[in-house]
């Protein structure tokens, strides 16, 4: 029986990490909520779609089943082609790609035929387009939580805060909140001075997303961001928020090692869901617990070069930091 309004496959893609796994994560909601089965096939194992697509209606009555394939490059494009022609379906593929679809695949060539079925959230490939989706999703964001945010005040928040859109979620989040207990619906300059957080946290968290993709050219972008404006040495302070949130990290990539689901970690810590199994869990892959011990112990090392006196405290911390990366990639 096919599932009506619906294609057989859907894809999400894009380089635009926030978004794209926003998405998705909203696509499953939408399904469960509707009484939908969620299985999750990973594309690069040989047969795991076909298995996944034969046993999908063995034990449900009126079957709807959501399958979430992730690395859909390796699929064989011929059995997307066979099950998008199919009539008689109960069972949705949802291809997801982190990344942008090669028009030069066979695979990249399907996902792009999809039209209004491929949701595809392209990341931008200049720093001034960045600040712009930034400062339009900004407003966005207000909207969709029934504020008013001018777009002169959304460039403000971006040169402030970054082009990062999670973070820039986040705010947004506690200026709408805080527009709500205000009982206003337009968001003045002096909601966003009061709900955002403070420049040393801000900087922390941008250096804490560059050091999860253990990028040294994304590390060397936040570092030069955090130090654009004149002020005094931060490095005690951003040391000291760098390594609680690093202690997070690390008591997640502990439970992680010992086995424990993304389900048991959630709930052994008490942090946030999506952010634990749609953020962390799949950026701390290139972290093991003795890389994360050796970058506890750079930040304590890089507090007290400055508390010693040290000619330049914030090249330590930063040299300590690339060593982190390029050595353990």
């Amino acid at each position: 029986m096919a599932v009506k309004g619906v294609s057989p496959v859907l894809a999400v893609t894009g380089s635009e990490d926030f978004l794209r796994r926003r998405d998705l994560f909203a696509t499953i909601q939408a399904q469960q909520k509707s009484g939908w089965s969620v299985s999750y096939v990973d594309g690069s194992k040989p047969g795991a779609l076909e298995l996944a697509l034969s046993n999908s209606s063995f034990f449900l009555e009126d079957p709807r089943n959501l399958l979430v394939v992730s690395n859909p490059e390796k699929l064989k494009v011929e059995l997307l082609q066979d099950h998008l022609a199919s009539t008689e379906y109960d069972s949705v593929i949802l291809l997801h790609m982190e990344g942008d679809p090669k028009a030069n695949t066979k695979v990249g060539k399907f996902i792009s035929s999809l039209g209004k079925w491929h949701h595809h959230f392209p990341e931008p490939d200049k720093d001034y387009k960045k600040k712009d989706v930034a400062s339009s999703f900004c407003v966005s964001e207000a909207k969709r939580r029934g504020k008013t945010l001018s777009s002169s005040f959304a460039d403000q928040m971006v040169d402030r805060l970054g082009t990062d859109l999670g973070f820039l979620s986040f705010e947004m989040l506690k200026v709408c909140t805080l527009a709500d207990a205000e009982g206003k619906t337009d968001i003045s300059l002096d909601m966003i001075k009061g709900a955002m957080a403070p420049l040393n946290q801000t900087e922390s968290i941008i250096i804490s997303d560059a050091l999860l993709t253990k990028s040294p050219l994304a590390l060397g972008a936040a570092f030069r961001r955090v130090r654009k404006s004149p002020k005094e040495d931060p490095t005690i302070q951003v040391s000291q928020m760098l390594g609680s949130i690093a202690l997070g990290w690390l008591e997640v990539a502990s439970l992680r090692d010992q086995g424990k689901s993304p389900d048991e970690i959630v709930g052994l810590l008490g942090k946030n869901d999506w952010y634990v199994k749609n953020k962390l869990l799949p950026s701390l892959q290139r972290w093991s617990s003795l890389d994360l011990i050796e970058l506890i112990q750079a930040l304590s090392w890089a507090q007290q070069t400055q508390r010693n006196g040290s000619i330049s405290p914030w090249s330590c911390l930063c040299s300590r930091l690339f060593s982190l990366c390029l050595v353990s990639r």
